[in-house]
């Protein structure tokens, strides 16, 4: 069990307000478009235990998603729709579960979490959000397999919704299965060009594969959309930036 007390506090509380932006939209419906508060975030590292499960060691990361237009969930023909009632009882499970996931932390914040997104998608199946948060919560417990499994439930329920596309692309990336998680934060800029923390994730997996012009334009637009970055960029620049801490063009870039 990973332990993740002060899972979010590590970076600062203004996460939480940065979490909003993405997580108060409907589960099934409703597009809204969220303020973008800053939020704080880095990228975790794991070791790979067995094949499509990683035991994760040193976690240093947050679901940290920016402004996102949430479109209505495109629901598949199997999965029951909710009413209108249960939707908001299940869109308040979730945003209880991210909140312990994100916020509290504390012992055994993870089942805590998982058992609120279980009550959302018991409430309403058809809630994307609450297989996505569980899916991360998993993969954060080192339960990769499942995790993208339900993953790739919320994305099939909210194919254009950048929420799921990201956190798997953050899973993956935990577990460094880099060549998937590019993949995934790709198709998360192609539904949210907008999105800091997806240009800043792809921008470390550069970076981890030497790719230094691509890491530093990566984490340059990363900079450009939300300047709180660079705190990041500096603060975990062994771990996310080995490559390219020690060149003048990433000095540039994190500078006050």
């Amino acid at each position: 069990m990973v332990n993740f007390n002060g899972f979010v506090r590590f970076w600062g509380a203004s996460t939480a307000l940065m979490l909003l932006a993405w997580t108060l939209s409907a589960c099934a419906s409703a597009t809204t478009t969220a303020p973008s508060p800053e939020p704080t975030t880095g990228i975790a590292t794991a070791t790979t235990a067995t094949a499509g499960t990683a035991v994760v060691t040193t976690p240093t990361v947050t679901t940290a998603p920016a402004t996102a237009v949430a479109t209505t969930a495109a629901t598949t023909t199997d999965t029951p729709v909710a009413d209108e009632a249960k939707r908001a009882q299940a869109q308040k499970r979730f945003e209880e579960g991210y909140h312990i996931f994100d916020v509290e932390g504390g012992t055994n914040h993870l089942a805590r979490a998982i058992e609120r997104y279980d009550q959302a998608i018991a409430l309403d199946p058809a809630c994307a959000k609450a297989y996505a948060g569980k899916g991360i919560a998993l993969a954060f417990r080192g339960d990769l397999s499942t995790g993208v499994q339900l993953l790739d439930k919320a994305i099939s329920l909210a194919p254009d919704d950048a929420f799921g596309h990201y956190n798997k692309g953050l899973a993956l990336k935990l577990h460094r299965q880099y060549p998937a998680a590019e993949a995934s934060f790709q198709e998360a800029l192609r539904h949210d060009p907008h999105h800091p923390w997806t240009y800043f994730g792809l921008a470390s997996i550069y970076d981890s594969w030497g790719k230094e012009a691509e890491a530093l334009r990566y984490l340059g637009k990363a900079i450009e959309i939300l300047p709180y970055c660079k705190v990041t960029a500096r603060e975990k620049a062994q771990e996310d930036f080995a490559h390219v801490q020690g060149t003048p063009a990433f000095q540039r870039l994190i500078a006050d």
